[in-house]
């Protein structure tokens, strides 16, 4: 299992917020061209349009999946979560 997988584990039952830099990695390790960052001053967003998000009961009504970055440093859990749902399916639908 690599780097990247174990860290996608350890989202799956985490409890803890992870630092930006650790989602950046995720996204362009799964995500690759399908993903944007903004914002100013201390806020950040990604937001993820892949058409596998589309999909998703999470996404919103563009399709696309947005994630906020708590106090511009930490992703929370919840919104981790919803990442690693939308890597499963991106998963399922290659295999």
């Amino acid at each position: 299992m690599s780097k990247v997988e174990k860290r996608v584990e350890k989202w799956r039952t985490g409890k803890q917020p992870v630092p930006k830099d650790s989602l950046e990695s995720i996204l362009n390790h799964y995500f690759s061209g399908y993903w944007s960052q903004s914002g100013k001053g201390g806020s950040h967003i990604f937001k993820i349009s892949h058409p596998v998000i589309a999909q998703m009961v999470d996404s919103n009504s563009d399709g696309d999946l947005t994630i906020p970055v708590s106090g511009g440093q930490k992703v929370k859990p919840f919104y981790l979560k919803k990442i690693v749902r939308a890597i499963d399916l991106l998963n399922q639908m290659e295999n």
